[in-house]
């Protein structure tokens, strides 16, 4: 909880900066970038959080890297800064955050929907328009397949689930039936 609270705080930092020169998808691209290039190399994830290395080692590597990719001035500032601060460890989560709070300064969803086989480009825009207007945003639908909800389908946004698949339909009857 405490790993959360740290980089909330250090992502609302950015977000502010974002917002006020109309940088934010800039500011996720870049951090989503470092973000990716991060888990590819574990090593170099291990050497900016590691307590092993002094910062100043830790600033002279990400000086580096950070001169070979074109990084907005705040964004490197911000990397330097967790670095100082010993928070490289909480980037992930950061990065999640960061393009989460995005998300809703957009107002945009996005939905998971699970089924048995791939959405058709019709269903998908028919489930888009749905939770579109329900939710009064624009949506995005991640489509992840499981066989064994047996048919139908179920929905997650915004942390609610809308679940039409059969299993659990099936599990239904089966409480009334043993109730």
């Amino acid at each position: 909880m405490i790993n959360l609270t740290i980089a909330r705080r250090y992502t609302e930092a950015i977000i502010s900066l974002g917002k006020d020169d109309g940088s934010l998808g800039t500011y996720k691209k870049e951090l989503n970038y470092f973000n990716k290039l991060l888990k590819e190399n574990t090593d170099l994830k291990e050497c900016l959080s590691s307590p092993v290395y002094h910062n100043e080692e830790k600033k002279k590597v990400l000086s580096i890297i950070l001169d070979k990719l074109i990084f907005s001035k705040n964004i490197r500032s911000f990397l330097f800064l967790l670095v100082d601060k010993g928070r490289t460890a909480f980037f992930e989560e950061m990065c999640q955050i960061y393009s989460n709070r995005c998300d809703e300064i957009s107002g945009v969803a996005r939905a998971e929907t699970t089924t048995t086989e791939h959405l058709t480009k019709k269903q998908k825009n028919k489930i888009q328009n749905i939770l579109s207007k329900s939710l009064g945003k624009k949506v995005f639908i991640e489509e992840k397949i499981d066989a064994s909800i047996i048919g139908g389908i179920v929905t997650e946004v915004e942390g609610r689930i809308y679940d039409g698949s059969i299993k659990s339909q099936t599990r239904a009857i089966k409480e009334k039936l043993i109730s």
